[in-house]
């Protein structure tokens, strides 16, 4: 019996189906990166409202624990003992430094905290909770200052207050005797703990461990009522201002421990009375 070869002949894509198939999947993928980038941002800004909040927290725990708050930079939680102007030394931890330095040891940081002598400039160590995760910009290390920032900075107006309302203490050697009650008269919900800025903001790093003005970096503080940039370029950021992180709006960490959204939307008045703690004025209905 003969034997019968049997061929099937399997029939190829023509280019016009293959380039269909390629135009059907470049749809898809357009469709789906917007969701992709949109899961994105709210992680990101997830991690950040905690972030703020741990770091809002932690000004509580400072205050339980020292019957006291630290300055946005300067002595704490003795008096002035010039210890801090003789560099990286031997006294550990820090006796003069940032806030934010400061507050190591209450947001699970006290290693780093007991490891820098002399003066909080000396650290070297990025700190996750300082950063947003939505600002990517050195991750954590300032390209220009080789140094570990942070997107948080500290309001001055309570930290650092001087004489009256919508002033601020930059001398480097100050200290502080304000508690949480009394850095916050206007309440703890209605004030201004932290905002977000960029780490780098055109070639000017914002330091945690920062706490001297005037030295070429920008110190870890608000301290004026600029209203913030949202979302900006990195050739349009101004050093002068805070900067929200997504185009929903910036985050603030306040007082008591929450965290809020603020839109773009927000008024000057508004803005001002939020960072200043004690001007007795009532916030807008656009807070």
């Amino acid at each position: 019996m003969p034997r019968l070869a049997l061929w099937k002949r399997w029939r190829g894509f023509t280019l016009i189906e293959l380039l269909v198939v390629i135009a059907i999947i470049a749809v898809l993928i357009g469709l789906l990166l917007p969701a992709v980038q949109k899961v994105r941002e709210a992680a990101a800004r997830s991690q950040s409202m905690n972030n703020l909040k741990q770091m809002s927290l932690a000004l509580h725990s400072c205050n339980d624990a020292n019957n006291k708050l630290p300055p946005a930079g300067g002595y704490f939680p003795g008096g002035a003992d010039g210890t801090g102007n003789g560099g990286n030394n031997a006294i550990m931890p820090a006796h003069r430094g940032s806030l934010h330095y400061f507050m190591l040891p209450f947001i699970e940081q006290d290693a780093l905290y007991k490891s820098i002598g002399g003066d909080s400039w000396y650290a070297s160590n990025p700190v996750k909770t300082f950063m947003s995760p939505a600002d990517t910009i050195g991750n954590g290390m300032g390209p220009n200052s080789n140094r570990p920032t942070t997107t948080y900075p500290a309001n001055a107006f309570a930290f650092s207050p001087g004489g009256g309302v919508g002033t601020v203490n930059t001398d480097w050697n100050q200290t502080s005797g304000r508690t949480i009650v009394t850095a916050f008269p206007d309440g703890t919900s209605n004030t201004i703990a932290y905002g977000e800025r960029y780490g780098t903001c055109v070639g000017a790093d914002s330091l945690w461990c920062e706490s001297n003005p005037g030295q070429g970096y920008q110190t870890p503080w608000i301290q004026n009522v600029n209203l913030p940039q949202f979302s900006p370029s990195a050739a349009q950021c101004d050093q002068g201002k805070l900067h929200g992180h997504s185009t929903a709006g910036l985050l603030v960490g306040l007082g008591d421990g929450s965290v809020r959204m603020v839109s773009s939307g927000i008024s000057q008045a508004t803005w001002t009375n939020a960072l200043y703690p004690n001007d007795g004025n009532v916030l807008g209905s656009d807070w």
